[in-house]
């Protein structure tokens, strides 16, 4: 499937799917923090550190169970592990580094996103393709999730490969 996120203000974020239907929001407190909040299926989720250092981060639902764990490894990619055990890798692809790729922990590759750099709106905008048989690849709190995590890894300047 092919999802499509824009941002208002790089604060606010907005997933459609192909036919322009709204699945999903990731919203930003103020600037220059790493809380944030999703909103999915009318449920809300809050990412919060899970450390002083900010490098790992929760992902909880409003009722306070934890869905998943996300961390910056050294290699600057991102490792996202679910409470059921299964862990990812978002990790930059392409020349430029723009893009990233979600991995499985055989190595099989089941989202694609392509970040673009809107110079005269000041924003992001991501398209996102996902591997329609992956469960997780198309859950709108895991893409949400994904965006933050891109979001992060943009605004940390991840040049390390």
């Amino acid at each position: 499937m092919q999802y499509n996120v824009n941002a208002e203000h790089n604060r606010h974020f907005e997933l459609t799917d192909e036919n322009g239907n709204l699945i999903g929001r990731l919203d930003y407190p103020s600037w220059f923090t790493t809380k944030a909040e999703i909103t999915a299926c009318n449920i809300k989720y809050r990412i919060e550190p899970s450390n002083f250092w900010q490098t790992a981060m929760h992902l909880i639902r409003d009722d306070g169970q934890k869905i998943l764990e996300f961390r910056r490894d050294w290699r600057a990619n991102i490792i996202i592990t679910l409470n059921d055990g299964r862990s990812y890798m978002l990790k930059r692809n392409g020349f430029w580094m723009r893009n990233f790729i979600m991995i499985t922990q055989d190595e099989q590759e089941i989202l694609q996103l392509e970040s673009h750099f809107d110079w005269s709106a000041l924003r992001f905008k991501y398209q996102v393709q996902t591997a329609n048989n992956i469960s997780e690849a198309n859950d709108p709190v895991i893409l949400l999730t994904i965006i933050y995590c891109c979001n992060y890894q943009h605004s940390h300047g991840a040049g390390t490969t």
